[in-house]
């Protein structure tokens, strides 16, 4: 049977299935992941971009726990240009460094976004941090005019789980690190390409954790970077 709307669907669910805890499903639950699914299904000029089989589907998924919530595919290039608009306007201080100074700076944001991974963070922080990552990730994109569209590991693979993505961005923070100490040496060593490539795995790695939680990674750079914005006194002007 093809289900034509959220009304059949429902019906469909509760007729269908008269014991709940036999279906092992939560129908108060499937409701509100299939509005979250549609919803996220929507494209840019607001129409519908998926099927209600597909949604149904989305849906189920979410409830049962069995697959990662899925997303409509991101406009990268509107993310980033809102990301160098935001590090315009409200941290004039770090845009106006040389591009050397810049991306050591945010070497030291991923180091410090790493080590605060590995003391003991509740889960709050845990989230806010792999957020912080992937907004400082897109800085240093805009940073090496790195087109983050061109990302193929961001479309494809799995959530990753908490000690991955510690691991990973310990690792990726201490390679950049590398590379910009070996500027100031001004060593045979191939910087930006080094820096370019740790961005990436720092990039996918804190998107897939992000999107491993079942939160919208997108929503959520939204969401932090607003509290940021906040703290400006010209905030509301700029």
């Amino acid at each position: 049977m093809k289900l034509r709307g959220f009304s059949s669907m429902l019906s469909c669910l509760r007729n269908g299935w008269k014991s709940r805890s036999r279906a092992g499903i939560n129908v108060d639950s499937l409701v509100q992941a299939w509005d979250s699914a549609g919803r996220r299904c929507t494209s840019l000029d607001g129409t519908k971009a998926c099927d209600n089989r597909r949604g149904f589907v989305m849906a189920l998924s979410v409830v049962n726990g069995d697959l990662p919530r899925q997303h409509a595919p991101v406009d990268w290039a509107a993310v980033q240009f809102a990301q160098f608009e935001h590090d315009e306007k409200y941290h004039r201080e770090i845009s106006r460094l040389s591009m050397q100074d810049r991306l050591r700076h945010m070497a030291l944001h991923f180091a410090k976004y790493a080590g605060r991974l590995h003391e003991g963070p509740s889960d709050e922080v845990i989230k806010r941090t792999a957020v912080d990552s992937l907004i400082i990730a897109v800085s240093c994109a805009n940073i090496l005019n790195r087109n983050v569209s061109n990302i193929a590991e961001l479309e494809a693979g799995q959530g990753e789980g908490f000690e991955q993505f510690a691991r990973t961005l310990t690792v990726a923070a201490g390679k950049m690190a590398g590379a910009c100490e070996r500027i100031d040496h001004l060593e045979d060593f191939p910087f930006r390409s080094a820096i370019s490539e740790q961005v990436e795995v720092i990039l996918v790695a804190a998107f897939r954790f992000i999107s491993g939680l079942q939160l919208d990674p997108i929503d959520e750079m939204a969401s932090r970077l607003s509290g940021v914005k906040a703290k400006s006194i010209f905030h509301g002007r700029l």
